[in-house]
């Protein structure tokens, strides 16, 4: 029955290990895609409002008052969608190794619950004296 046991445990362990591996796997690729998005967004901003400017210049408009207004709101909305981006990728991170815990607490108490099983009136919370062993079970 030790065997069997160390077994579970061993399996459980294992399988906790390989799945905190892959969590962390995933939010790392996650992280160099969220880096990879930021750069490209950053370049659309920075395109956008250079072409803003160069339309502004090219009409014969300074740029004061109202095309700045305009320049910053592009600004602003740019700044905005990185926000969301970050965000986006924080509670995608969250999630992925929140899903994790909850898998691994939930191997945990399955080996418990089936490490019980094989003990000797373990399984039983219901009051009576039946017992059940390892070697009852086959």
């Amino acid at each position: 029955m030790a065997l069997l046991t160390a077994l579970m445990i061993g399996s459980t362990a294992l399988k906790i290990g390989t799945g905190y591996l892959n969590a962390k796997n995933q939010t790392k690729a996650l992280a160099e895609q969220k880096a990879i998005q930021a750069k490209e967004l950053k370049k659309s901003i920075l395109a956008r409002t250079g072409a803003q400017r160069a339309s502004y210049l090219a009409s014969g408009l300074t740029l004061e008052g109202t095309p700045m207004e305009v320049i910053k709101d592009t600004y602003d909305a740019g700044y905005e969608d990185l926000k969301q981006l970050q965000s986006n990728y924080k509670r995608t991170s969250r999630n992925i190794m929140g899903s994790f815990y909850s898998n691994a607490m939930g191997d945990i108490a399955s080996t418990g619950m089936g490490m019980s099983d094989f003990g000797g009136g373990l399984a039983n919370t219901a009051g009576t004296t039946e017992t059940t062993s390892f070697r009852s079970v086959f």
